[in-house]
């Protein structure tokens, strides 16, 4: 009886052991990862020209915000 007992557990542990990879497995190749977008540019003044493009949209959206009556009515 002490055999079966540890031939039981010996497979129960192998079963364990063989999901646990499969879940690896399966967690690493067939769940779709995001692909890094890291960008390389040759060309120095492209990133200078990108660096304007975004401080000129920040710059527009910041004065959009800015309402001069609010400020008025703020102040007084």
């Amino acid at each position: 009886m002490n055999r079966n007992k540890l031939v039981y557990i010996g497979s129960g542990i192998a079963i364990t052991i063989v999901l646990f990879i499969a879940g690896l497995l399966i967690g690493r190749f067939a769940i779709p990862r995001p692909v890094n977008t890291i960008h390389t540019y040759d060309d120095p003044s492209t990133v200078e020209k990108e660096r304007i493009i975004r401080w000129n949209y920040l710059k527009q959206h910041f004065l959009d915000l800015v309402n001069a009556q609010e400020i008025e009515k703020n102040l007084r």
